[in-house]
């Protein structure tokens, strides 16, 4: 019954819908598993615009917070996004955690895209990034504590999206699938 139903959400959603979706959230939200099942179920390609990042920079993400900062990480991933959103092609972006803190890059995210918020608990999270090894933010820190830090500090940036899905602890698929209803209940009824 739920891949029918999916069925009759994806083509309604996609006759209807007329911009990219980009998802936004913490690491371990679900922005690269979901986006890439969703943008499979409408077609369209998924763009990870840390993978733009690490392409354009020539380097990893880990390398380039090491050799260059966070500042110029945030002007490359602002850069990226910038283009990625002004594109008409309609795709589905996943962003890296702290993309959408930027005013300048959550402005082009919410004018260009349908954004949506991927919410999650501090223990999915947890249990989602494991250790957080090869992830910058975590150097010498505790996973719990960082986390724990991100939420109070960017769930309200967030929230700002045009759509909220809490992603509770659940496998991608069922995530996915509150996506589809969250998006459908967004078209416009015309």
């Amino acid at each position: 019954m739920v891949i029918l139903m999916n069925n009759i959400l994806i083509k309604k959603i996609k006759t209807k819908l007329d911009q990219s979706i980009t998802l936004v959230g913490l690491m371990g939200s679900g922005k690269s598993s979901v986006g890439r099942l969703l943008a499979n179920e409408l077609d369209w390609p998924f763009i990870d615009s840390d993978a733009e990042i690490v392409t354009q920079a020539g380097l990893s993400i880990p390398e380039i917070f090491e050799s260059k900062g966070e500042a110029y990480f945030r002007e490359l991933e602002r850069d990226i996004l910038k283009n990625l959103t002004a594109q008409d092609d309609l795709r589905v972006i996943g962003t890296g955690g702290g993309a959408f803190m930027n005013d300048k890059t959550r402005d082009y995210i919410k004018d260009k895209t349908i954004s949506v918020f991927l919410q999650a608990e501090l223990d999915t999270l947890i249990k989602r990034v494991g250790s957080g090894a090869g992830r910058p933010l975590f150097k010498d820190q505790s996973p719990t504590v960082v986390l724990a830090e991100l939420i109070d500090l960017r769930y309200p940036r967030y929230k700002e999206a045009r759509i909220l899905v809490d992603t509770k602890d659940e496998t991608p698929q069922e995530t996915l699938n509150r996506v589809l209803q969250a998006l459908y209940n967004d078209l416009p009824s015309v």
